[in-house]
């Protein structure tokens, strides 16, 4: 039994669509959930959030940085500045 060409891509296109409504609520029901469960484990004094996009096939974790937890941003770029001082002068 053969399919008419048309038949295949409507029934293609359903199951195409029925594919990207599953990602995008499993996403947002057990990927999302799954993370924010997670990075709350390992790391309960730190703030951060998870964002899924509308089509599910996007994860963003946003975190604060090591170094302005404490001192903030200034001794944050004091300690990058002198990193990236060691690598340059080593380098010639």
């Amino acid at each position: 039994m053969a399919f008419k060409g048309g038949l295949f891509k409507v029934c293609g296109q359903k199951l195409g669509e029925q594919l990207k409504q599953f990602v995008a609520n499993h996403s947002k029901t057990a990927v999302k959930p799954y993370f924010e469960n997670l990075l709350a484990e390992h790391f309960p004094d730190r703030k951060h959030s998870v964002e899924i996009s509308e089509d599910g096939e996007k994860l963003r974790i946003y975190y604060p940085s090591v170094l302005e937890k404490k001192s903030g941003p200034i001794f944050g770029r004091q300690c990058l500045d002198r990193i990236w001082r060691k690598k340059h002068y080593r380098t010639q």
